[in-house]
């Protein structure tokens, strides 16, 4: 059992990343210092229960619920993702499925917590976040979701979610476009909630 952030944080640098990282999906391992940091806030407000990774590549955030009790699932569009996420969750109780966020075929009414850190819009398209949030409100009570923090103002207004956190991603160099051992990003955590007239 995990007793604290900093262990949870260690247990979450421990897995590996994308095998195969795709740039159309702006594919980039989230720091296991920022997993370890949500999910622990959710587990202090006694959020974990069911959970799903919502464009989960390598498993991190459903990784970390599990870690701490929950029975989570990881979702992706990318078959590769879907794989990374298997080979690291093994032991643990971690389903995974090859499913576009945006067309989910879980059943309104699941209401979980949901993690996700989406695609920024810069190599997909402009507010593919916000959609992503959005389309899992039918299956998540609460949704924790990382987002650049240029765009808070409009995902705070579209979603009605609250700021939770602050933080920095440091993006190394994966693609062959890239010309900087290390980026970073300036990001903000939402945490937004389902609307009352979408319980079920």
């Amino acid at each position: 059992m995990i007793n604290s952030l900093k262990e949870l944080e260690m247990r979450v640098q421990s897995i590996h990343g994308f095998s195969r990282p795709k740039l159309r999906l702006e594919q980039y391992v989230t720091p296991a210092k920022l997993i370890a940091s949500i999910v622990w806030l959710s587990f202090i407000r006694g959020e974990l229960g069911r959970v799903v990774d919502i464009g989960c590549g390598p498993g991190g955030f459903a990784i970390a619920s599990s870690l701490l009790g929950s029975r989570s699932i990881c979702i992706d569009v990318d078959l590769d993702a879907v794989g990374d996420c298997v080979d690291n969750s093994m032991g643990l109780d971690v389903d995974a499925a090859v499913m576009d966020a945006l067309l989910p075929a879980i059943r309104d009414g699941f209401n979980a917590t949901c993690f996700t850190n989406p695609p920024f819009g810069i190599w997909s398209r402009r507010g593919i976040d916000v959609e992503m949030v959005k389309s899992s409100m039918s299956f998540c009570g609460i949704i924790y979701s990382i987002h650049k923090s240029s765009a808070a103002a409009a995902v705070i207004k579209k979603t009605g979610g609250t700021i939770v956190d602050t933080s920095t991603l440091l993006i190394p160099h994966v693609y062959s476009h890239h010309r900087r051992i290390k980026y970073s990003v300036e990001v903000v955590v939402i945490r937004s909630t389902k609307p009352k007239d979408q319980d079920a």
